[in-house]
């Protein structure tokens, strides 16, 4: 345990902790979301070429009888210096379906990704194409699944925009 701790504490202190302002809002297409997501992201670390943050996101579609409400939550980590940056997240995407067949059929879904982040430097529009596999882990028993694991290859384009100041990235 103690190991774990001091590793903990090791990466936390190597990185600069600082406030970070970036915000942004993007419209992924496919990806994370499935079909489409609109997308909060926040920069919460920091340090040289390594930039990670949070975000979060909603999209509603019809699919047969039914809508399905699915809410991507994901962590991401940047790598790369200038306007081409390495991406890699991980998180989940929680998926509420209810209609006139289904009173109420959640279920959650893994979300990974890697891709390519195009972020121009003193610019606010940004790109990026990602691999995003979806591990399903379906717990909708009462309903069309009986549980069980669905790995789905996936993939997504997304453009957004930096909320704030122009300012110039590593």
């Amino acid at each position: 345990m103690s190991r774990k701790l001091f590793f903990f504490l090791f990466l936390l202190l190597n990185f600069n902790l600082h406030a970070q302002d970036e915000r942004y809002l993007s419209l992924e297409l496919g990806g994370s979301g499935g079909v489409y997501s609109l997308n909060f992201e926040r920069d919460f670390l920091q340090k040289e070429k390594h930039r990670f943050s949070w975000r979060g996101g909603g999209e509603i579609f019809p699919v047969d009888n039914r809508y399905q409400l699915v809410f991507p939550l994901l962590l991401n980590g940047y790598y790369g210096g200038g306007a081409h940056k390495l991406k890699y997240a991980f998180g989940q995407g929680v998926t509420i379906a209810f209609g006139k067949a289904y009173s109420f059929a959640p279920f959650s879904r893994t979300v990974l990704n890697l891709g390519w982040r195009y972020e121009p430097p003193g610019k606010k529009l940004f790109f990026e194409a990602n691999y995003t596999p979806l591990i399903s882990y379906l717990m909708a028993l009462r309903y069309e699944y009986v549980g069980g694991w669905q790995y789905e290859h996936w993939g997504g384009f997304t453009i957004g925009y930096r909320l704030g100041p122009k300012t110039a990235k590593p």
